[in-house]
């Protein structure tokens, strides 16, 4: 469960809708890597990061975290996203509820990603 600081209001992470906040590019075999800036803001970056390194650090994902960052788009809630996964990996996704929420929790706290109530609000 998920809480939120000012009125104390837990959240059932399974109603809440991921949304992606970072690029990303996929490769041929639906492979996701996730791009995110090195700086926050352009001055920085110029200045800071050396004109031979990119100005983006990039991760790449597993297929599973892949399946998951694609479908995070702000339509799916999470257990529609446990639900897909089931049918898309079998019994290879499981555990799958654990799974899901271990990497979108880690998503979420790296700011790659926003958490959306049912209400509208977003999850800090």
């Amino acid at each position: 469960m998920l809480t939120k600081k000012d009125k104390k209001k837990e959240y059932n992470l399974l109603e809440l809708t991921p949304r992606r906040l970072r690029d990303h590019d996929v490769d041929e075999e639906g492979i996701v890597t996730v791009k995110y800036p090195r700086f926050e803001t352009a001055v920085l970056s110029k200045f800071l990061v050396p004109s031979w390194k990119r100005p983006y650090v990039r991760m790449r994902l597993d297929r599973f975290g892949s399946y998951v960052w694609l479908h995070s788009d702000g339509d799916r809630t999470v257990d529609s996203i446990a639900e897909g996964m089931l049918e898309e990996f079998g019994e290879e996704a499981e555990p799958v509820y654990d799974r899901l929420k271990s990497f979108l929790l880690q998503l979420h706290r790296a700011r790659y990603l926003t958490l959306q109530a049912p209400d509208g609000t977003t999850v800090r």
